[in-house]
């Protein structure tokens, strides 16, 4: 019998348990090889939990919350279902997702947002509608009582009454989605409408999976929840409370970040110059990108064109140009660890010092205070 001292991670075969999984097992292995880590998708015998130094796991129910009380080891819960779970909890911070998702789709101008989701989710709804609500918008709110899994296509029923909603909606409009399941059906529902993704309606889903994301024309936005993130520090928090150290009283939150696609990645604008424009500068921002370079593939004058995006915008062309560098720099300071060199010849910046510059002055921090901030965690007794 492999009497080896051993923890357990009970989760799921989905893309993001995988993600979550394989850093929990890392950080193990970093720091406490003697531990063997398990994954498991299917029920454990009660024996084996008990006989385990503690369990990674998703408290959905009271019910949940008296099965594991009871087995009296350590537990560390990554769902944020629960308020109270009862249990020391690493989290994705919704409060934070719903936020950075209304930032982003008001900083493409739109004016109308909705929210599509589950009744599941509901500190997200909230903190995007107050965002918006906060700048002076409305949000109008389409939540389906059924198919709450990310996995769950649409009934017949669903997709009629999501049709509807669609269709009754001011244009253009800006929605963020539950998770990418629902925003892959949503572009579904735009193509049925003859609606353009990206243009009539503006989508963000959650989860980044590959698959939804990247199947659908034009390719979807998400928000990055850092699964990774997760595994690590719920790992690590377990690791502490093996070896007796008091639970945190409050949740750690993992704070999440956008991986901005063409679904969302571009200004409303019905100046066909601008937006002509902007497409443009998608199309090269891995590049060295001098705003002549614009106005030479624009048939305006570099005054005329200047104007419009004054006037649609509030931005230079060169403004919008270092908007979209420093956003996508963003996602990769929080999500790889590549250098500021290597950063700043991905995005065409002639030098690291100068990206650095730039991204303070837009941004407020330096690149690595920005990585640090957002690749840490932020403990919160609220969520």
């Amino acid at each position: 019998m492999n009497n080896q001292p051993r923890v357990y991670a009970m989760l799921a075969a989905s893309e993001f348990d995988q993600a979550v999984y394989e850093s929990f097992s890392a950080c193990f292995a970093e720091n406490a090889p003697e531990i063997e880590v398990n994954m498991e998708v299917e029920p454990l015998d009660a024996e084996l939990i008990r006989a385990s130094k503690g369990v990674l796991t998703r408290i959905l129910d009271t019910k949940d919350q008296t099965t594991f009380h009871s087995y009296g080891i350590p537990v560390v819960n990554i769902s944020a279902l629960l308020e109270s779970p009862g249990f020391p909890s690493v989290v994705s911070d919704h409060i934070a997702r719903g936020k950075l998702v209304a930032e982003h789709l008001l900083s493409r101008r739109f004016h109308h947002f909705g929210y599509y989701g589950t009744h599941l989710v509901l500190a997200e709804s909230k903190s995007f509608e107050q965002t918006i609500t906060a700048a002076g918008f409305q949000c109008s709110i389409h939540l389906q009582t059924a198919g709450d899994s990310p996995s769950a296509s649409l009934d017949a029923d669903q997709q009629r009454d999501l049709r509807n909603w669609v269709e009754s909606l001011p244009k253009p409009m800006g929605i963020l989605c539950t998770h990418d399941r629902l925003a892959w059906e949503l572009s579904k529902v735009c193509d049925m409408l003859n609606l353009t993704v990206g243009r009539d309606v503006g989508i963000i889903g959650s989860g980044n999976s590959g698959f939804f994301c990247k199947t659908r024309k034009p390719q979807l936005s998400s928000v990055e929840n850092r699964p990774d993130c997760i595994g690590y520090e719920a790992a690590a928090l377990l690791l502490r409370l093996i070896n007796g150290e008091p639970a945190p009283v409050a949740r750690i939150l993992i704070s999440p970040t956008i991986v901005a696609r063409a679904s969302s990645d571009i200004f409303v604008t019905e100046d066909t110059y601008v937006s002509a424009a902007i497409q443009y500068i998608q199309q090269h921002i891995h590049q060295p990108l001098p705003p002549q370079e614009v106005f030479n593939h624009i048939p305006l004058s570099r005054t005329a064109l200047e104007r419009r995006f004054r006037k649609q915008l509030d931005y230079s062309v060169l403004e919008t140009i270092h908007l979209l560098k420093i956003e996508r720099i963003k996602h990769l300071l929080i999500s790889t660890s590549k250098s500021m060199e290597e950063i700043a010849s991905t995005y065409g910046f002639s030098s690291a010092p100068y990206m650095t510059t730039l991204f303070r002055e837009k941004v407020g921090k330096t690149p690595s205070e920005y990585r640090h901030r957002f690749q840490g965690i932020a403990v919160s007794s609220k969520n």
